[in-house]
């Protein structure tokens, strides 16, 4: 419990910035990328079942804070870690960046159609300038 003693040092000013603190100390956001709590979908790993999350549930129960208290902000803070460090607005950029990519070109100008009335002799133009 050395560890978990050393994490709860850390503190906090609540029990959901004291998490955040703990969890900010021991995990970078890419690697939190990795994580989600239980592992579902088969593209991440179970945070849960990790030792450091226990590591994580001692410091935060030797600063009163409950289990319950803790998982929710774990969880949210896996959540949330695609946004930091620049992930939401790289992906706001691709947004705004999709519809332009995509755009379609600028109207090619409409071909000059003669119909019958209009007279194809330049002659008859000219002859009237003169």
């Amino acid at each position: 419990m050395l560890v978990a003693a050393h994490l709860s040092a850390l503190g906090g000013c609540n029990p959901g910035d004291a998490v955040r603190r703990i969890l900010r100390h021991i995990l970078t956001n890419h690697f939190a990328l990795k994580f989600n709590w239980l592992g579902r979908g088969g593209k991440k790993l179970a945070f849960a079942s990790y030792k450091v999350c226990n590591a994580v549930r001692g410091a935060s129960a030797s600063q009163n804070i409950s289990a319950s208290d803790c998982e929710a902000v774990i969880k949210n803070w896996l959540k949330c870690s695609g946004d930091r460090s620049g992930g939401r607005k790289r992906r706001e950029s691709r947004v705004h960046e999709g519809p332009e990519q995509f755009s379609l070109p600028p109207p090619s100008p409409s071909p000059v159609i003669l119909d019958d009335t209009t007279s194809s002799d330049s002659d008859d133009d000219c002859s009237s300038l003169e």
